[in-house]
C-alpha cells in the first residue's frame, strides 16, 4: 500500500484503522465506490461482496446515496461519502460497479490518489485508459468487459494478483498518475 500523506506510517495506519473500522494487517485494500451504480448488477451484488470475503483483501464501500444498497452489504466496512477522499487515499485498488461513462471523474480521482481502478471498460478514452498487460508490462487500470460478477472478480484477482509484485504495482500507479495528466490535458 502507498502511504502518502501522514507523518509516519503508524499514524497512517491508525488513522485508517479508526476510519473505516479496519484491522490492517498489510493486506492489499479494496475500495468499492457505488457512486454510479448499476442497478442491473443489485441481484448479484450480495453473493458477489460474499465471494469477495474469501479473498485475503480488506473492503471498504460507500453506497453513497444507494442506502437501500446496505441491506446487500452486510458485515462490511461501509463509510459515508465524506470520507472519499481518505478512502482512496488508504486503499490500494477501487472497484467501480457502473457501466457509466460518467465514472470518469472517479477513476481521475482514483488516480491522483494512486487508487488503481477496477471498472467497466466503456471505450471511451481507450488510448489512455489501458487494462494492464502483466506480459507486456502496459497498462494503468483493470478492466471488465462485460457487466457479470464474473468478469468483474476476475479483473479483481487480476489486480490482486499483480499487487504482489511491488515493482509492477509501482509501474501501475506510476502510469495512473500519467493517465491523470492526460485526462486533465483532455478535459
Amino acid at each position: 500500500m502507498l502511504l502518502k500523506t501522514a507523518s509516519s506510517k503508524k499514524e497512517q495506519i491508525a488513522e485508517f484503522q479508526k476510519l473505516f473500522h479496519v484491522k490492517k494487517n498489510n493486506r492489499p485494500v479494496l475500495n468499492i465506490d457505488l457512486q454510479y451504480f448499476n442497478y442491473d448488477f443489485a441481484n448479484e451484488l450480495e453473493d458477489f461482496l460474499k465471494a469477495l470475503k474469501h479473498l485475503n483483501i480488506d473492503i471498504i464501500v460507500n453506497p453513497f446515496f444507494h442506502k437501500d444498497l446496505k441491506k446487500h452489504l452486510p458485515n462490511l466496512n461501509v463509510y459515508e461519502d465524506n470520507l472519499k477522499e481518505q478512502a482512496l487515499k488508504y486503499s490500494d485498488f477501487s472497484l467501480f460497479l457502473s457501466d457509466d461513462k460518467h465514472i470518469l471523474n472517479s477513476v481521475k480521482s482514483a488516480f491522483l490518489n494512486a487508487s488503481v481502478p477496477v471498472f467497466y471498460n466503456f471505450k471511451n478514452y481507450s488510448d489512455i485508459l489501458i487494462d494492464y498487460n502483466p506480459v507486456k508490462e502496459t497498462g494503468n487500470c483493470f478492466m471488465f468487459k462485460n457487466f457479470n460478477k464474473w468478469e468483474i472478480f476476475e479483473a479483481l484477482i487480476r489486480a490482486i494478483e499483480n499487487h504482489k509484485f511491488s515493482w509492477d504495482w509501482q509501474n501501475i500507479v506510476r502510469e495512473g498518475y500519467n493517465a491523470y495528466d492526460e485526462l486533465e490535458r483532455k478535459g
